[in-house]
């Protein structure tokens, strides 16, 4: 009996809760990384593995299209980066920054970004 790690029936949010609370993200991170990978496999249609740099670009430059504020594009990519890195093992080289908020405005970095 094979008990190979099958992408094909991978549950991608279950997979990003268990790993999450692993590596001690908050739920509500979770949460939000859980939903963002749904939508994005929904628009996708393609196995994880079979996904590339220029498929998760298309989908970012969408949303932009769309008007999605600088931090939701940011979340969305962290989720990404989350389940590609931590998940599949796979280094997602996707530098992208998006401006998190207008230029006027002070920019307040989270505890996150405080550690880089």
């Amino acid at each position: 009996m094979h008990h190979g790690f099958d992408v094909v029936k991978m549950d991608i949010p279950e997979l990003i809760r268990k790993e999450g609370l692993r590596r001690g993200l908050s739920h509500k991170t979770i949460r939000t990384y859980r939903q963002c990978a749904r939508k994005f496999f929904n628009w996708c249609r393609k196995e994880p593995n079979e996904i590339k740099k220029a498929d998760i670009k298309s989908y970012l430059d969408l949303m932009i299209e769309k008007g999605a504020c600088g931090n939701t594009i940011n979340v969305n990519l962290n989720a990404l980066k989350f389940f590609y890195g931590n998940i599949l093992n796979k280094k997602l080289m996707i530098n992208i920054r998006y401006s998190k908020t207008p230029k006027a405005l002070p920019i307040v970095l989270t505890k996150e970004e405080l550690q880089c």
